[in-house]
């Protein structure tokens, strides 16, 4: 069993359409691979289909359809939490999870992460490799992609999940942010 809002104990067992939101290190692809090993449901990660080699990522109109495709099968794990196709992926999900943690914990996840990455050269993103000039010295860093992004990617879910308690507005209005409205 899973905690959830207010308390309220879930069954994963239940679903067969999950999805899994938080910021970038948040656990969501270590969880969604302990779901697909223990459900048997496919596991699609959003940043394998959102990213070419190169660390060239495609653009919002070609990655819809990829994600349109995978939300009209009957059973799936989607993680990650493009905005710019958060319409197609949250109808379709009978469970969101959103992995809430707390700021220093997932950017010293990341910073970990990219030293695991760089040194083990562990390919991620579609068969990318993170480099210590990547991770640490370019402006499009991980980690400090984490670390600007963190509080807009917290008000979005906050407000999703007011809205989905009957407690908020719309959920959508929230900020927009880059890479598609990331926040994997």
């Amino acid at each position: 069993m899973i905690s959830l809002i207010n308390n309220q104990k879930i069954n994963p067992n239940d679903y067969r359409r999950i999805l899994l939101v938080g910021s970038s290190n948040s656990g969501k692809s270590t969880l969604g691979a302990f779901l697909h090993q223990t459900l048997e449901l496919p596991l699609v990660e959003i940043d394998d289909l959102a990213w070419q080699p190169g660390w060239q990522m495609i653009t919002p109109e070609a990655l819809r359809p990829k994600i349109q495709a995978v939300v009209q099968q009957p059973a799936w794990i989607l993680v990650g939490n493009y905005g710019s196709t958060q319409d197609l992926s949250w109808p379709e999900a009978e469970l969101v999870i959103w992995l809430d943690l707390p700021r220093y914990v997932v950017v010293w996840r990341s910073i970990v992460r990219s030293i695991q990455r760089t040194l083990k050269q562990t390919p991620v993103c579609n068969g990318n490799y993170e480099s210590f000039r990547r991770s640490f010295l370019q402006r499009d860093s991980i980690i400090l992609w984490v670390w600007n992004h963190y509080h807009i990617i917290q008000q979005r879910y906050e407000a999703k999940a007011q809205c989905a308690s009957g407690e908020g507005k719309n959920a959508d209005s929230s900020e927009r942010v880059d890479m598609h409205d990331a926040g994997s």
